[in-house]
């Protein structure tokens, strides 16, 4: 009896074993049968390896083995079923699941995913093509030489046509090719340069190919790139090995480092190495100083083709224009609040502001930030950023995913993130916002456009908001007798606002006094310092403004009511004449504008002095 139950466990044993193999290549073999079926409605393609392959009509599950490739799925409005690891361009390709890196794909992974179709590289994936097929799913290989003469941005083209969206791929080619244009008219109008290479430090110099990304922001801007098309292994890498004397031979304008990574000192380092070689002392790129380091973000796998050719376009510009005028700048040194030096790039690209209000004086100076903190509310593009959590609970791991060449922290609330902000290799640079300037309001703007280059912006930025403030400050001092004033916010202790807060720039540019002393305890520590009612008794302001906590009217009504009422309140000059009122809600930094902030609080004396 007992011999009969191990036969019979041993049986079924083996059943569900085979049951389960038959099934596995039953849904493989469904796969494969799925592809030859209504063959009218799907095409037949040659790939790059020379193999026939059936194009679903309407794939669903479309899996991209490079980033380029990836990308141009994105571009013609289709999301991939997954991600290789080197693609950093945008945050949903970065959330899709992985497969391994392109140049080592996990089969498993793949059969995991499910794909339809799967579009993989001759120069990477050729060596795996059988394991891709025992997917089940349809695969097509593309060569990156072939997909056009400018592959980074034609392998849209390319992958539209295949897959039948070739008027948007169009569209998307051509709008690239414009932005193109119009920075080659600039080099071509600013500058004598012609002939170009991008190279990569190393043991051995390699040079990008022109069917490379890199190569291609040459060809895209209008310089010949002296690399030539046949060299050795050119068919396998984007970079090629050149010997210092073909460069020598070349002699090109312009020389163009890729960026290993963001330490600074590094990079200096390399440029200084190039520099006082004396083999690359005597090239025309070098005597002129213009060799330089790519910005970061020229890079396939951390941009898309428009932001590299602006960024390319961008650092040529400006080392020509200061290479004509004889002078380099190196980058610059400041002393933080924190007393760190912190030395910035010369050429930073992308900022990250952790606090709204030095967020809103970047866009003030022309800087658009790469990442936004939730508080901030102002301009939509500032909105619509990619968020890194709030001012108060930074995410540090979209910190990184953003890959920020300079991040601005606050004192009160970054400084215990300090050693995590500096690990993601940006300059990081902490302020206290309220010790930019007497009036932070607009000092912020100056301090940063001093810090980073951007003086001009920064002061017509300033003689708009004081010709604004000027103009409101006058209509104040016609209408009303308001000089002297309060902001506090209600709570379990009376906090006032000091002079040297947003609060206090708005009263400081209507030109009404804040009479809130300077010197109070913690007055280093926080916008709000607690200020007793027996010296605001004393001081006796015309007129006190009750921050806003929410937009809630009838709670705002209740909360200057209860002033009202209080005893020791009564005998304000303030409340006497009905001049406590409730400062607006949208009236704070992140909420809305420097502007929009001096009118509506205008607005809102004038309003309380009518009544």
């Amino acid at each position: 009896m007992k011999e009969n139950k191990i036969f019979i466990v041993f049986l079924a044993t083996v059943l569900i074993s085979t049951l389960g193999f038959v099934g596995s290549r039953v849904y493989a073999q469904t796969r494969l049968a799925d592809r030859t079926e209504d063959v009218q409605t799907k095409k037949t393609v040659k790939d790059e390896l020379g193999r026939e392959v059936v194009i679903p009509e309407n794939p669903e599950r479309i899996l991209a083995l490079t980033s380029a490739a990836m990308q141009a799925l994105f571009n013609i409005e289709i999301t991939p079923v997954g991600k290789v690891d080197n693609y950093k361009v945008s945050k949903e390709g970065m959330e899709l699941p992985s497969v391994g890196t392109a140049s080592s794909v996990s089969i498993e992974s793949v059969y995991a995913l499910k794909p339809d179709l799967i579009i993989a590289s001759s120069r990477f994936h050729s060596a795996i093509e059988e394991e891709l097929e025992k997917t089940g799913a349809v695969v097509y290989y593309f060569d990156p030489d072939k997909v056009g003469d400018i592959p980074v941005v034609e392998v849209t083209a390319y992958i539209g046509k295949l897959l039948g969206k070739d008027d948007i791929a169009r569209e998307y080619v051509q709008s690239v090719f414009k932005i193109a244009d119009e920075l080659k008219e600039k080099i071509d109008f600013q500058t004598d340069i012609e002939t170009g290479i991008v190279i990569q430090d190393g043991s051995t110099i390699v040079a990008a190919q022109n069917a490379s990304s890199y190569g291609s922001m040459l060809t895209l801007l209008g310089i010949d790139n002296i690399v030539p098309d046949n060299l050795p292994n050119a068919k396998k890498s984007s970079f090629v090995p050149l010997n210092v004397e073909s460069i020598l031979a070349s002699n090109p304008d312009i020389v163009l480092i890729m960026m290993s990574g963001k330490n600074t000192k590094n990079n200096k380092a390399i440029l200084e190495k190039f520099k006082s070689d004396p083999q690359w002392a005597a090239l025309d790129a070098v005597k002129k100083n213009r060799i330089l380091i790519l910005p970061f973000s020229v890079n396939p796998n951390r941009s898309t083709p428009e932001d590299m050719v602006q960024a390319t376009a961008k650092a040529i510009l400006k080392i020509a224009q200061k290479a004509d005028a004889g002078t380099i700048e190196s980058e610059k040194t400041i002393e933080d609040h924190i007393g760190r030096k912190v030395t910035i790039p010369e050429n930073p690209e992308r900022f990250l502001a952790l606090q709204p209000s030095i967020m809103e004086s970047l866009f003030c100076i022309g800087i658009k930030p790469v990442g936004k903190v939730d508080e901030y509310k102002i301009r939509k593009e500032g909105i619509a950023l990619p968020s890194v959590g709030s001012h108060t609970n930074v995410n540090i791991e979209v910190v990184y995913q953003l890959q920020p060449d300079v991040i601005i922290g606050n004192t009160r609330y970054q400084s215990s993130i300090l050693k995590s902000l500096e690990a993601t290799g940006a300059a990081v640079i902490i302020v206290n916002p309220e010790s930019l300037g007497e009036r932070p309001l607009i000092d912020s703007v100056r301090y940063w456009g001093k810090v980073f280059d951007r003086t001009k912006n920064a002061k017509e930025y300033i003689e708009y908001i004081t010709k604004i403030a000027d103009k409101l400050k006058q209509k104040i001092e016609r209408e009303t007798d308001i000089k002297r004033v309060l902001i506090l916010q209600d709570g379990d202790t009376i906090l006032a606002a000091q002079k040297t807060t947003s609060y206090g720039s708005i009263l400081s540019l209507l030109g009404l006094e804040n009479i809130v002393p300077d010197d109070l305890p913690g007055s280093k520590n926080a916008c709000l310092v607690s200020f007793d009612v027996e010296k605001i008794i004393q001081e006796d302001p015309d007129m006190i403004f009750v921050i806003a906590s929410s937009n809630d009217p009838e709670q705002n009504k209740a909360i200057i009511q209860k002033f009202k009422n209080d005893s020791k309140w009564q005998g304000l000059t303030a409340v006497k004449n009905n001049k406590i009122v409730t400062l607006p809600f949208k009236v704070k930094m992140g909420r809305s504008s420097a502007e929009e902030m001096l009118r509506t609080t205008a607005k809102t004396i004038l309003t309380a002095n009518e009544k």
